[in-house]
């Protein structure tokens, strides 16, 4: 038994012996509410919130409490407690919150169970219209566990508040049919944050809902953690803004629409979460029009031993926001079990422009896209400073074709991959520039490709091994390659391209101490 359950029993029998705890803990049958269900209650359970002094405990024994309008206080602290099936009955759609505390620090609702009146045909979708049980607003130290909600626009909605708790929380929403008028419905949530800092939402299972937990207004370090999501017709977990949010051990087992978890903002963390059958496991952006000194608009998020299962367009995405690009992401240590779709435009991790993202470690086993891991840079704006290393991308002889294709990239380094069972490459490399491509293995195909056509320049490739590596040995330094006759130019007739080069002519192998002129290939053996 949990020590605030303790506490509800405890206040309880508080409530039937008025000679221990006198007027600090209140009884709603011995102020005029009936609780039966038929009778509107709403003017008497008001009558005794107003009436009450801060820190005042108010009991809701079993029943049926009806309210037509919302139950409102501020500026005191409340505890509003029941045990069994206490039940606060929306007659009929208030198109607000059911019971809204504002400046109401250390108030406390525990063990109420909801029953909305609001339906699919009614429902607003506007991210204005906070139809929720609960609402707090400009609070602290506010708690509220164990709670049963059904049928309201937002469980829980937290606005401007600070170190609040969510905790214990049953949620079932009325989008059910899967029809166009729910997709995309994230302004109906399980919790909502809205700015504010460290808040906790945690525990909580959801099913029918648009999200499971929105946060947003620029909110920081607020965490998240231990939440059950199902049928949700927009992103599991969405933080819109904000930074350094923690997420863990979220389980979304239905995403049709949208993102199992998506993080736009700069510091947050991604671990130990699990997405099935959703559009997208994982999606991380930068944060709107905010623009640091470097021209990206996030930074430093972090994905890291996630799963993501049948996901049917990427197993994660990293991509713009409002135009601007994230920097310095990592994905680290995650498994992408038969995610994305069959074509050249997505992959189990796809990753648009942005620089110093590191996705390593990473498993890729099964996808029907022609990639394992794809990095789209683009002419004008390359990705620069990546490293792409110690991910294991297991085919099935048909697709992945290649193990990763980067495009438009500078700068990066590219190492260590493990490839298995594709159809054609390991790495496939199209522009790019300036980067080391070194120790990876495809032992039964070709393991690195820089095509001619696709005028690849300044690389360094070496110690790789597969049957074949493809290169312009003009343009770019091989070493250490096995097959080792993947690590000679062909020819001495032009100038070298870069000092240390070597060639193989019939037999005898010539190293570039120079490049000005064909004087500048010095034969080293016999």
């Amino acid at each position: 038994m949990t020590k605030i359950e303790l506490s509800a029993q405890q206040l309880v029998a508080a409530a039937n012996n008025k000679k221990i705890w006198g007027d600090l803990i209140v009884n709603v049958l011995d102020y005029k509410v009936a609780g039966d269900g038929k009778k509107d209650d709403t003017a008497a359970l008001q009558s005794l919130i107003n009436s009450v002094t801060s820190g005042t405990t108010i009991v809701f024994p079993p029943g049926r409490y009806k309210i037509s309008a919302p139950i409102v206080w501020g500026n005191k602290t409340l505890h509003l407690f029941s045990w069994g099936d206490a039940v606060i009955v929306e007659g009929i759609p208030l198109n607000a919150p059911m019971i809204q505390m504002t400046n109401a620090n250390n108030s406390t609702v525990f063990g109420l169970t909801c029953e909305g009146a609001e339906t699919l045909a009614g429902f607003a979708g506007a991210d204005a219209k906070h139809y929720a049980f609960i609402k707090v607003i400009t609070s602290a130290n506010v708690t509220l566990t164990q709670l049963f909600i059904k049928n309201k626009t937002y469980g829980i909605y937290l606005d401007t508040c600070y170190k609040c708790e969510v905790d214990g929380i049953t949620l079932e929403g009325f989008l059910v049919t899967g029809s166009l008028a729910e997709n995309g419905a994230n302004y109906s949530s399980g919790a909502n944050i809205k700015g504010g800092e460290h808040n906790i939402i945690s525990n909580l299972t959801a099913k029918n809902m648009g999200s499971g937990v929105l946060a947003g207004g620029d909110g920081r370090y607020h965490m998240i953690e231990n939440i059950y999501l199902e049928n949700i017709r927009d992103n599991g977990i969405y933080i819109s803004s904000g930074e350094a949010c923690k997420i863990a051990k979220v389980h979304v087992t239905s995403a049709p629409n949208n993102a199992g978890v998506k993080a736009r903002g700069s510091k947050h963390v991604v671990r130990g979460c699990t997405v099935k059958n959703a559009f997208v496991g994982y999606a991380l952006t930068g944060n709107g029009l905010t623009v640091d000194s470097l021209g990206y608009n996030g930074y430093g998020s972090i994905c890291e031993g996630n799963t993501a299962e049948n996901c049917s367009r990427m197993g994660l995405e990293i991509n713009s926001q409002d135009g601007f690009f994230p920097r310095d992401f990592k994905v680290l240590n995650n498994n992408f079990i038969n995610c994305g779709e069959a074509g050249t435009t997505y992959a189990p991790i796809k990753v648009v422009q942005g620089s110093g993202h590191q996705i390593k470690g990473n498993l890729i086993d099964g996808s029907p896209s022609d990639f394992g891991i794809l990095i789209n840079g683009a002419v004008g704006d390359r990705s620069k400073k990546l490293d792409v290393s110690k991910n294991v991308i297991r085919g099935n002889a048909a697709t992945p074709k290649n193990g990763i294709r980067l495009l438009y990239v500078d700068g990066s380094t590219i190492a260590e991959n493990n490839f298995e069972n594709l159809l054609t490459n390991g790495v496939d490399c199209r522009f790019v520039d300036n980067s080391l491509i070194d120790g990876n293995v495809y032992l039964t195909s070709l393991v690195v490709s820089l095509s001619t056509s696709f005028q690849s320049n300044s690389n360094i490739v070496c110690n790789n091994i597969g049957s074949n590596v493809g290169m312009d040995f003009t343009k770019n330094i091989a070493h250490g390659n096995i097959p080792t006759s993947k690590n000679y130019h062909s020819s001495i007739v032009a100038a070298p391209y870069a000092i240390g080069q070597k060639a193989l002519v019939s037999g005898v192998i010539y190293e570039a101490v120079g490049t000005g002129s064909t004087a500048d290939w010095k034969q080293i053996t016999n």
